[in-house]
């Protein structure tokens, strides 16, 4: 449903963009990850028509993105920064939209109403938008983004200034999408990248530096640790998990009648049975034993070679 290949943009001396492949399918919440400056709005404005790529080429659907193709149907943006009308009241305001859209009479009606409803911005329908929170000025301009039903949805930071349980409550209205609408977001925070896509794209310093599962993206960078709570000879334990080949041992607080480690490795495998050892070596008593993967971050910083060898 989405496709660039070879996308770059410069501005002047300045290198957005480089050399960006990537594809979304039909159905499927994607996420760009990466810093501020990374390039995530810059391909996001170049995928909406608005700017054009220097280099390479896009795809929407049957879409050809590029100089003289005029704007992408189907799709619905909503930008970082949503350039709302303070004077208008929010209800006049998507009825604007939707006429922009091509939408009239009853049809435009009927989807303001369901626009509305659907990003819960239908309790603010009434007022003017310069008397609104930031958090339902968010909320109208994903409601102007989901009129007229389109079959892709490009949102820049869609959480961007939300407090937690907005932030929280517009997740899962993304995640419900998922399967209906073709969906790419830019985020940089990367628990939301872990909760509602299914496709991560790590873009750095304008690169594509890894696209995966989450899952796929935390398995390239190792086994990632374990959580061990154990009684007995700390020196001991953590002398026989070194030589387990832990590469690093960090022993925590009191947990009940034990202490806890938290175990890092390196290399990929099942070390559980030898951790178990370790501790019954020392002549300890084993209460708790946990895998722990990866988390997202430091996929990230790993594979941007912010964290360390991956």
């Amino acid at each position: 449903m989405i496709e660039a290949i070879g996308l770059g943009k410069t501005f002047g001396r300045n290198v957005a963009l480089q050399d960006a492949t990537f594809r979304v399918a039909k159905g499927e919440v994607a996420a760009f990850l990466g810093m501020n400056g990374a390039g995530k709005t810059t391909t996001l404005r170049i995928l909406t028509g608005f700017l054009p790529p220097t280099s390479g080429r896009a795809r929407i659907g049957e879409s050809e993105i590029g100089p003289g193709n005029g704007a992408v149907c189907g799709v619905g943006y909503l930008p970082e920064r949503m350039p709302l009308y303070a004077e208008m009241r929010v209800g006049g305001y998507l009825r604007y939209a939707a006429a922009m859209k091509g939408l009239a009479g009853g049809e435009a009606r009927r989807e303001v109403g369901r626009v509305l409803e659907r990003s819960g911005a239908d309790v603010v329908a009434d007022r003017r938008i310069a008397g609104i929170s930031h958090g339902y000025r968010r909320r109208v301009g994903l409601a102007q983004a989901l009129l007229g039903d389109p079959p892709v949805l490009l949102l820049d930071e869609p959480t961007a200034g939300l407090d937690p349980e907005q932030a929280a409550e517009l997740r899962a209205l993304i995640s419900a999408l998922a399967g209906k609408v073709t969906v790419l977001l830019s985020t940089h925070i990367l628990e939301e990248a872990s909760r509602i896509c299914s496709k991560v794209i790590i873009l750095h310093e304008g690169r594509v530096a890894a696209i995966d599962t989450p899952n796929r993206l935390r398995d390239r960078v190792g086994q990632g640790g374990y959580t061990l709570v154990a009684a007995g000879d700390v020196e001991a334990i953590r002398a026989g998990l070194l030589s387990l080949g832990a590469a690093a041992v960090r022993v925590g607080d009191e947990e009940g009648e034990g202490r806890c480690f938290d175990i890092e490795f390196t290399a990929s495998g099942e070390e559980g049975p030898g951790i178990a050892r370790v501790v019954a070596d020392a002549k300890g008593r084993l209460f708790e034993l946990k895998k722990r993967r990866p988390s997202l971050e430091e996929v990230f910083l790993r594979l941007t070679g912010r964290g360390g060898s991956s």
